[in-house]
């Protein structure tokens, strides 16, 4: 962005975590307040938060990359390190630590989440059995980012594999009807040897 993003949350390069953060949700609220005002207000408000939250992804984002050179061009989570925080997160599916996986992918903040972490979301959702689910978070990444193949193939696998109808076995069937001749049948051999299988017949 064009501006300086300190300057649009009205804080110093220097300030702490804490007052960035509160700058941040002290704007959010007041555009979100305004955008509900109607037109034209809600229009400058609309442009006034985009910017806003531009600005927030930039300077996490230049503090980031200045704290990963300070610290050797590394991140850590739990032991792992990688400059990518989903590098991670594949690692831990790889070795089946679902719930470690999907604690990680909780603590990206909901600003710097996009279309790959939807589709680790669904990977993680499918692995635990959460089909629902997972093909919610697989159509997000594919309506993100269209042109990616994989969450194209990840999403549409998913649908379709639970869009086809249970089929029956060809080999035996077994209905209610079936169910109920041989409750009556057994019944009567019963009844023939002096016992009664059901007793309201």
């Amino acid at each position: 962005m064009n501006r300086n993003p300190y300057e649009v949350l009205g804080i110093s390069e220097n300030a702490s975590e804490e007052d960035l953060k509160n700058a941040y949700r002290y704007l959010a609220r007041k555009f979100e307040e305004d955008k509900n005002a109607g037109p034209p207000l809600s229009d400058i408000a609309s442009k006034k938060l985009e910017e806003l939250n531009q600005a927030y992804d930039e300077i996490i984002r230049l503090r980031a990359d200045k704290s990963s050179y300070s610290y050797g061009n590394n991140s850590s989570y739990g032991g792992y390190t990688s400059n990518n925080p989903y590098a991670n997160v594949y690692t831990l599916l790889d070795e089946q630590k679902y719930y470690e996986a999907e604690r990680l992918l909780d603590s990206i903040p909901e600003y710097s989440r996009d279309a790959e972490w939807y589709y680790l979301r669904g990977r993680t959702y499918y692995y635990m059995g959460w089909y629902d689910s997972a093909e919610k978070a697989y159509k997000e990444a594919y309506e993100r980012d269209r042109k990616n193949p994989k969450y194209k193939e990840a999403y549409e696998n998913l649908s379709s594999s639970r869009d086809v109808p249970y089929k029956q076995s060809s080999s035996s069937s077994c209905d209610a009807c079936d169910i109920c001749s041989t409750l009556i049948c057994a019944d009567c051999c019963c009844e023939c040897m002096g016992g009664d299988l059901i007793p309201c017949c």
